[in-house]
């Protein structure tokens, strides 16, 4: 089967470069809400769009290397997020949390998670 691989995909954040070993990507939603008519049947929903949408996220795995930051310095840091490869996209986002795992005899891994800033429609 055929497709789009991770493989050779980067990011960078706040001055920080990252060698990536995987991402997830969550657009912003509309937010809906509930336009139930009392005289409506029993059971029937009819939901609304608000015209308002929630913040998107993106999760980001990646390799430690030299250039490292501790995720706990980029914690708050709002700044634009660009990931390069197969699959890119460039967005304004706020650091919310990571996390880095280190084993002996193992690559030093981490997880950064990102609240999109910025969106579009």
């Amino acid at each position: 089967m055929a497709g789009l691989t991770a493989q050779g995909t980067s990011a960078s954040f706040n001055g920080n470069s990252f060698t990536v070993t995987g991402f997830s990507f969550e657009p912003p939603a509309a937010i809906l809400t509930d336009m139930t008519a009392a005289l409506d049947l029993v059971g029937a929903n009819v939901m609304a769009p608000t015209g308002e949408k929630t913040p998107g996220t993106i999760t980001v795995d990646f390799l430690a290397d030299n250039s490292f930051s501790n995720p706990q310095d980029l914690s708050g840091t709002r700044a634009p997020l660009s990931i390069s490869g197969p699959y890119g996209l460039s967005r304004n986002v706020v650091c919310t949390g990571g996390t880095v795992q280190a084993s002996v005899g193992d690559l030093i891994r981490g997880t950064l998670q990102f609240t999109i800033t910025d969106w579009y429609g």
